[in-house]
């Protein structure tokens, strides 16, 4: 099985080979938000296993923001309003580990890449989506030959 590493050199062929195809050999304007979305839909699948970097760092994102959204909201900021939120923060970091889907489930599907490459055209335009969509397809095809 490929790891981190190996599907985020795949992440970086992709950006090399769409900025290329936009840029030639200079650096475009969108090449920064190009390499992110390779890069994202590169390693992105792996979300779906508890021992990775990206379910980790997913976990944090999530009690973060639900911690933030709690703590955020309109009114006045206190020991009893933090420690809500942290409780929220934590309840949403707990519901993820529970409802995770197995390991090269539905986020390693064809639908699941399509999914990624609407958000990012609709975040990022099309020459993103096209490099999130490749960084995720090659993520899929070095699981296939790992």
């Amino acid at each position: 099985m490929a790891g981190f590493w190996v599907h985020a050199a795949g992440g970086i062929a992709v950006f090399l080979c769409v900025n290329y195809y936009l840029y030639g050999a200079a650096l475009g304007a969108g090449s920064a938000v190009i390499l992110a979305a390779a890069l994202l839909g590169s390693i992105i699948p792996d979300c779906d296993e508890r021992h990775t970097r990206q379910f980790k760092l997913l976990v944090i994102i999530v009690a973060a923001t639900a911690f933030a959204m709690v703590f955020n909201a309109a009114g006045e900021k206190t020991a009893e309003r933090f420690a809500f939120a942290l409780a929220t923060g934590l309840a949403a970091a707990i519901i993820l580990l529970f409802l995770k889907p197995r390991h090269r489930g539905i986020l390693h599907s064809m639908p699941a890449a399509a999914v990624f490459c609407i958000i990012i055209l609709l975040l990022r335009g099309p020459e993103a989506a096209a490099a999130g969509l490749l960084g995720f397809l090659s993520h899929l095809a070095l699981d296939a030959v790992s």
